[in-house]
């Protein structure tokens, strides 16, 4: 899995992100990786791919603190997905209110998310 952040235009959204992410992990169990066995370098691969402002909400989020130290590398990388999976469904609630009320929805450049009105 390679480093699939990048900046400006070719920048994924985070749903594509998220989508990439998976089909990545989903690959590798299916060659008999397991992601919690191997979480110790799964999660930083996946944590680099992700936004400054995505990261420092995962870094503020209930969910990055979770788990206790005995349990943390096996369930650290599920909590950064389960994060991902929610941050992606909060950005398609906002889409869809800002297009069923006629403003039109524009991500934030920086963390792909968030809503500006075209001008």
């Amino acid at each position: 899995m390679s480093n699939v952040q990048s900046h400006g235009k070719d920048r994924l959204s985070l749903s594509k992100l998220f989508d990439k992410i998976e089909s990545h992990l989903r690959s590798l169990e299916s060659m008999g990786i397991d992601q919690e066995k191997n979480a110790a370098w799964l999660y930083p691969m996946v944590e680099s791919c992700l936004s400054t402002d995505i990261l420092r909400a995962w870094q503020r989020s209930p969910q990055f603190n979770k788990d206790d130290e005995e349990k943390e590398t096996q369930l650290r990388l599920s909590n950064l997905l389960e994060f991902l999976r929610k941050e992606v469904e909060n950005e398609e609630r906002v889409k869809l209110v800002r297009n069923t009320f006629g403003t039109p929805f524009v991500p934030s450049e920086e963390r792909g998310g968030g809503a500006k009105p075209k001008a």
